[in-house]
């Protein structure tokens, strides 16, 4: 089977160009508005008792689990796989 190759006056390059576009802006959006989401959330999550729990094959979600430990506190407990 080969490749196919896309040209510039084909649909479906068109189709993906406006499918990132849009993907694109959305994603700039929903990451705009984050910050003021998360503040809401840990306001009201101060004082309270927190517990992050997180499961990370390759350490990435490890990383980031940590990393939202140090902002809001409380415990953290990673989940592990057991060998069946």
């Amino acid at each position: 089977m080969e490749p196919t190759t896309m040209k510039r006056n084909d649909t479906p390059l068109l189709a993906s160009r406006r499918f990132f576009l849009r993907a694109s802006l959305a994603s700039a959006f929903a990451l705009g508005t984050m910050p003021l989401a998360g503040s809401d959330v840990l306001a009201a999550g101060k004082g309270d008792n927190v517990l992050v729990v997180y499961f990370s094959h390759s350490g990435n979600t490890r990383t980031i689990a940590e990393m939202i430990h140090q902002r809001v506190g409380g415990d953290i407990v990673e989940l592990t796989s057991s060998p069946a």
